[in-house]
């Protein structure tokens, strides 16, 4: 959507190592982001977040201390408002020059319980994400994943979107 693209654009040309974003219709109250901040600088607090769905996906891009970290969530569901997802996707990779080290994926809604992918990061561990390594990644994350069908989708519509939405995750993780 153009919230989605323009949340990503602003995300992409931050500066700071922490960046957050609230709606401007005032829901969300800024006063909890001190604390936020401090438990993601220094650990020992856990993060709890909610997300009310207005749309049918939900791109949620986040950039670590580490040099070079970059990771991108992306939920898709089938109806706006609908807290199940038909997948989800997280994946993060310190950007080393123009290859990818420290690769993690992971998949929501594609087997009995979330799972990584073992097998998917290890294709991208330490190559560039060009087209021929993102197809690669993609055909590795299809022998991973075990999606069914069911109301909210079909078992070959949830590998269509894990085929192409992981290939645009990707491509975002290794321009950030």
């Amino acid at each position: 959507s153009g919230q989605s693209a323009a949340v990503r654009s602003g995300v992409k040309a931050a500066r700071g190592a922490i960046v957050a974003t609230l709606d401007g219709d005032g829901q969300n109250n800024p006063a909890f982001l001190p604390d936020l901040i401090s438990a993601i600088k220094h650990g020992g607090g856990s993060v709890d977040v909610s997300l009310r769905v207005a749309a049918q996906e939900i791109c949620l891009t986040v950039s670590d201390d580490g040099p070079g970290f970059a990771g991108e969530f992306y939920k898709h569901g089938t109806r706006p408002g609908l807290d199940i997802a038909a997948i989800s996707i997280a994946a993060g990779a310190r950007r080393d020059g123009a290859v990818l080290r420290d690769v993690r994926i992971a998949f929501g809604a594609v087997a009995p319980t979330p799972i990584r992918a073992p097998r998917t990061e290890a294709v991208l561990e330490g190559r560039a994400p060009d087209a021929a390594t993102l197809e690669a990644a993609a055909q590795a994350a299809l022998a991973e994943v075990r999606p069914i069908s069911d109301v909210r989708a079909s078992d070959w519509y949830r590998r269509e979107l894990i085929h192409n939405i992981l290939k645009r995750v990707l491509t975002h993780v290794g321009e950030l």
